[in-house]
């Protein structure tokens, strides 16, 4: 009886431990709204009080009130999920796409937009943030100019419909074989790498870095400004869907989705109750073991030896 006393002890220690590092350890993954640290997004959730959703949950916004961010694509999108993107900015929803990898360019195409990433690396040894591939580019937004310092960023090859608004500086260039150093066969900026399109009644944002609404980026020069500007006052929301998780970031996804599951429901009575049995049962038990232990201690004869 008390080895199963033990057992079902150390199991509800080890669970309540690893419930509580999965709550005070936030996710490390690149580009997560849930993410504090350098590579994640949750100051842009925070400054911009922004809502996370599923891509598919486009369909439900209410196109002419909202602001939908997709900053770095953590899924590939299906035609379903293009439709839903699609069919919210041309009912007037304003949508912001950040990416400087070419995954992007399928998306685009698909919303019809006159714009697609390069792939290439722009470096500038005259504007720059620390190194010359750490750009700064300027941007003319709602009658703003910003600085907006930039992070291994690409450029938009542009094919007209819509207008660039944001361009490097014409010292930048195109590191094509990402030296650090231009030679002749690597074309000078400067280069688009912001871009707006029409498309309905709404608009579309095509940003080729994803970098400037980074936590260790978006306080750094007109960044912070640049979400803010782009939502005009509507209520913002992060689309965002991990297919491929870290193992870490499953692991605390199965104890917040079982947390969620049974304390965000009616479960949550009984569990409270079987919860507080268990403690009630194994607080008993340990506390009669200990008296039988005292008990059998002082129980015992004491025996004194004398020196002859």
């Amino acid at each position: 009886m008390r080895i199963w006393l033990y057992i079902a002890l150390g199991l509800l220690t080890a669970f309540a431990i690893a419930s509580a590092i999965a709550y005070s350890i936030p996710s490390a993954d690149d580009l997560s709204p849930y993410n504090p640290l350098w590579n994640g997004l949750a100051k842009l959730a925070s400054y911009t009080n922004a809502s996370i959703i599923a891509y598919s949950d486009a369909r439900h916004l209410n196109a002419e009130t909202s602001a939908l961010f997709i900053i770095g694509l953590s899924k590939n999108l299906t035609a379903e999920d293009v439709e839903a993107l699609r069919s919210f900015v041309e009912n007037g929803g304003i949508l912001v796409l950040a990416d400087e990898r070419v995954e992007l360019n399928s998306i685009l195409k698909g919303l019809g937009i006159g714009a697609a990433v390069n792939g290439s690396l722009v470096a500038d040894k005259v504007f720059f943030y620390k190194t010359p591939f750490l750009p700064v580019a300027r941007a003319s937004i709602a009658q703003h100019n910003l600085s907006l310092y930039l992070n291994y960023a690409s450029y938009l090859n542009t094919y007209g419909g819509g207008r660039c608004i944001a361009y490097t500086s014409p010292y930048s260039f195109a590191d094509l074989d990402m030296d650090g150093s231009r030679n002749d066969a690597e074309p000078y900026g400067p280069f688009c790498i912001a871009y707006l399109q029409t498309l309905g009644k709404g608009v579309v944002y095509v940003i080729s870095d994803s970098s400037p609404f980074i936590n260790s980026m978006i306080d750094l020069g007109d960044n912070k400004l640049l979400p803010l500007l782009l939502a005009n006052g509507r209520g913002v929301y992060i689309a965002y869907e991990q297919v491929v998780k870290t193992p870490y970031t499953a692991f605390r996804s199965t104890i917040t989705g079982f947390y969620t599951a049974i304390f965000g429901t009616w479960l949550r009575y009984p569990m409270a109750m079987i919860i507080g049995l268990s403690i009630y049962w194994i607080s008993k038990s340990l506390l009669k073991n200990a008296l039988l232990l005292t008990k059998s201690i002082f129980s015992q004869p004491f025996k004194t030896t004398l020196g002859v």
